[in-house]
């Protein structure tokens, strides 16, 4: 009889003890890890761009990444063009696969 309890407990001690294995897992399935260090990249080659335009570097543009190379421009430009010129040089980074554009215009 003592032995199928000591069965069951190294069973449940093996589950317990796969579990977060298992989780882990799956996160890693989701490039969580390495696709954090890509997205800062991602986002400083955008910022570098931005910075070398004429119309856009002085403006200080927020840059984020989003999941997936997807960019999210935000902050305060000083008209349409600026706002427009912003998204168009973000879109041309390579491995960006999509602009979010929430910049607002300056009053």
């Amino acid at each position: 009889m003592i032995e199928p309890k000591i069965r069951t407990r190294r069973q449940w001690l093996r589950l317990s003890l796969a579990m977060p294995l298992v989780a882990l897992g799956a996160c890693e399935t989701t490039g969580t890890g390495p696709q954090l260090e890509d997205d800062s990249v991602l986002s400083e080659r955008v910022r570098a761009a931005l910075e070398a335009s004429g119309q856009t570097g002085n403006q200080g543009i927020l840059v984020s990444t989003r999941d997936n190379g997807f960019i999210r421009l935000s902050g305060r430009v000083d008209n349409d063009a600026v706002r427009q010129e912003a998204e168009r040089i973000a879109t041309g980074v390579d491995g960006v696969n999509g602009v979010i554009n929430t910049l607002e215009l300056n009053n």
